[in-house]
């Protein structure tokens, strides 16, 4: 009898949002995101690692759940979500982080074999998505997990394109490519998000966000800096909300 090694998931793309079909599930704005979930699976008989992929309607309890199946094979995975532009709360206007800013991620269960996912924040600028070298640990159990806007000003930041892998999308490793990181003046954001890598081989994995939210500064448009500059002093425009049903 012979084994395999495989990968199975949804390859990460911009293009087809990985929520329900807006307007049936989910809909309005915030509602859509975009991402994907890959995981690497070792000496697999049969390439089913992925066990649950979804956003459960639970009113109030909404969540968005990944899990790998259950078992004795050995996965990793790597898993990205992020907000375009085009759904922030604030309107189609691109983003900056002044220090009292922040991005904060709720999650209501991650990791339940063991303590070691790491997550790392997103940002998109200028067509490219970057992440950071500022890291979190998410435990097994509720919790919230918060970058300033003066840690992600501090940041370092590498350029990740998991586009550029044939097929598509399908190779979302991060580490493993021995990323440069450098500073970034996160000064014209056009998406934001997260990213999640499991790099040790294990059998199971759980992760589940019931709210990720952004508050930052709208960049103003050409010709009316000082109207921009009023408004931000005067409200904290928040790019995300949480995910919910309307």
């Amino acid at each position: 009898m012979s084994f395999d090694d495989s990968r199975l998931g949804r390859p990460f793309n911009t293009s087809t949002p990985f929520n329900p079909a807006l307007g049936v599930d989910y809909s309005g704005t915030s509602a859509r995101f975009y991402g994907g979930f890959m995981a690497d699976n070792l000496n697999h008989l049969v390439p089913d690692a992925i066990q649950q992929m979804q956003v459960q309607n639970q009113g109030p309890n909404d969540m968005i759940s990944f899990q790998v199946q259950q078992g004795t094979d050995p996965h990793s995975i790597h898993l990205s979500l992020f907000w375009d532009q085009t759904d922030f709360l604030t309107g189609n206007s691109p983003l900056y982080f002044d220090n009292t800013d922040s991005i904060d991620l709720h999650i209501t269960n991650s990791d339940q074999a063991q303590v070691d996912a790491t997550g790392r924040w997103l940002v998109r600028q200028g067509g490219v998505f970057y992440l950071s070298d500022a890291t979190t640990t998410f435990v097994p159990s509720n919790g919230t997990y918060s970058i300033s806007g003066a840690s992600l000003n501090a940041a370092q930041w590498a350029v990740w394109n998991p586009l550029s892998t044939s097929p598509s999308g399908t190779d979302m490793d991060f580490l493993g490519k021995s990323p440069t990181f450098g500073s970034l003046a996160l000064t014209d954001v056009t998406g934001v998000g997260f990213f999640i890598e499991h790099d040790a081989f294990r059998d199971a994995y759980n992760f589940s966000v019931d709210s990720f939210s952004v508050t930052a500064q709208q960049v103003p448009e050409a010709g009316t800096w000082a109207a921009g500059i009023s408004l931000c002093v005067l409200a904290m425009g928040v790019g995300i909300r949480r995910l919910r049903r309307n």
